[in-house]
């Protein structure tokens, strides 16, 4: 992936009820640009970022489900699901496998990013 620049703001505030959303859902974070929406190309990335001790399968399912419903009703370019350890190790196999799995369909507008801890860089999770 190339680096990508826009130019935007970051803001605590979103529509509070869009008609694409079935059910008050946020991610963690939402980047666009304002006065752009929809398909117009205004949103942009919505993330959302988990500790490796909290990836659960229904969470991790919750949270693939939102970066769905914001990549493809809320048409956000990208969905970013990062977790995270600062163990300093690697992502277990078998989490990487399930994550995978979850995402399914949506490769290329979900990514997988993996970062081990302070002074490492985050990873795409292939």
């Amino acid at each position: 992936m190339g680096c990508i620049r826009v130019a935007c703001k970051f803001s605590g505030e979103i529509d509070k009820n869009p008609e694409w959303m079935a059910r008050r859902t946020r991610p963690d974070f939402l980047i666009h640009v304002p006065g752009l929406a929809g398909e117009a190309g205004g949103n942009l990335v919505t993330m959302e970022v988990k500790p490796l001790r909290r990836t659960s399968p229904i969470r991790l399912a919750n949270d693939v489900d939102k970066l769905r419903m914001f990549t493809s009703q809320g048409h956000y370019f990208l969905g970013v699901l990062l977790i995270y350890d600062h163990g300093g190790g690697e992502l277990p196999p078998g989490k990487s496998a399930q994550l995978q799995e979850l995402i399914r369909g949506r490769e290329g507008k979900i990514v997988l990013a993996w970062h081990r801890g302070p002074g490492s860089e985050i990873k795409i999770v292939p």
